[in-house]
């Protein structure tokens, strides 16, 4: 079911939406990320993005479409779209041999890797001046969240920056739709001989925690999705290192550490780019064993009253259940995801279940007035 969940969520929320393009931005589009990128490819991120824009909406309506000077007629220049289609585009030959190298393994046909989302365009002709897209919606899916694949090879830097915007990015948004709620982000607290650090967000209600955020801004894998052992790859150790981490603070609190006092009914909850264990209850509960095995290991104090609820939430499943939540009714999703009938479920659906047939906010996407700073070409085209 997992495995299924990975395949098709993503595009019954499709690709061609505001907060794609803002939340990618914002991550990966600024400070040392976007020198970065543009060091790397000759090109900025908000050209990148831009030119990308056009080709899928140019794709979307003709078949093909043809790299010559007509594209100075729309402000931008032929050696710009070579830089972006040297990124995601390949000649048609290659692609095929590649497509064939790579779907060679025997796993399920629906599981097996595609080359278009790595170049969503491919190229005809002899000097590959055709340009056609079979699936036009990838092109805006690798020029969003694809750009993760561009600068996760940056060092240690270069991710320490994305995942600290990613972490400001969440608490922004949630202080912008949860006023009622007081929000702190991450600061150390002594252990001796020790300096720890709390998780990226903490939620207080009357001076008590309610909900502790770790957040996790790396990228699925195909072997994290579809591959026979998914549980080894990268990705889940994080994951696993981050409940630990949430059941070693709510540890710390009680045994004073911290200066802060938690609710009994607390929960924690693993904030993700990616959907890395919706629909999937076994490898939920090996991330879970695994995560008390180390608990056992590092810090055997941490009594089974710590080892409070997790929850895993894909950061697209929190901004749609933010759109209608409350303080209330987010808390009460949180916690109910945990029970037997919800079990599985994303967040939002959890959340449009428990309110459906009362009275809730209908908020729109709270930064769409700002994609034009971070991607300049977006108030520009408008105009």
């Amino acid at each position: 079911m997992g495995r299924i969940a990975a395949r098709q969520f993503d595009w019954q929320r499709g690709f061609v939406n505001i907060p794609q393009f803002y939340r990618n931005a914002f991550v990966y589009g600024q400070g040392p990320c976007a020198a970065q990128f543009e060091r790397a490819h000759g090109i900025t991120l908000n050209r990148f993005s831009q030119i990308g824009f056009m080709l899928y909406v140019s794709l979307t309506n003709f078949p093909v479409v043809r790299n010559d000077k007509s594209w100075v007629d729309m402000g931008v220049e032929w050696e710009e779209v070579e830089r972006v289609l040297a990124l995601i585009a390949l000649p048609f030959p290659k692609a095929s041999a590649l497509a064939r190298d790579r779907r060679r393994k025997m796993i399920h046909t629906a599981d097996k890797p595609s080359i278009l989302r790595q170049a969503p365009c491919l190229r005809f002709g002899e000097e590959g001046e055709r340009i056609r897209a079979p699936v036009p919606e990838l092109i805006l899916e690798r020029v969003t969240s694809g750009v993760f694949y561009d600068v996760v090879d940056g060092g240690g830097p270069i991710r320490d920056d994305y995942g600290r915007r990613f972490e400001d990015y969440c608490v922004r948004y949630l202080a912008e739709t949860l006023p009622g709620f007081e929000w702190e982000r991450e600061f150390k607290y002594r252990k001796k001989p020790n300096k720890l650090d709390t998780p990226d967000i903490l939620c207080k209600l009357s001076d008590q925690i309610s909900a502790a955020f770790e957040c996790k801004a790396t990228r699925m894998s195909q072997q994290a999705m579809f591959g026979m052992n998914p549980i080894e790859d990268r990705g889940y150790q994080d994951i696993t290192k981050a409940v630990f981490q949430l059941w070693r603070f709510f540890s710390h609190c009680r045994r004073g550490y911290v200066g802060r006092a938690v609710s009994d009914e607390a929960i924690g909850v693993v904030l993700t780019l990616d959907n890395w264990l919706v629909m999937a209850e076994t490898l939920r509960k090996q991330v879970l064993a695994d995560a008390e095995k180390m608990a056992l290991e590092k810090d055997a104090d941490i009594s089974e009253a710590d080892r409070k609820p997790i929850v895993f939430v894909a950061v697209p499943e929190l901004e749609r259940a933010l759109s209608t939540s409350t303080e209330a009714t987010l808390l009460q999703a949180l916690k109910s995801s945990n029970s037997e009938k919800y079990r599985g479920w994303r967040l939002d659906g959890v959340h449009k279940d428990l309110v459906a047939g009362t009275a809730h906010p209908n908020r729109n996407y709270p930064f769409a007035d700002e994609l034009g700073k971070l991607l300049p070409w977006w108030d520009e085209l408008s105009e």
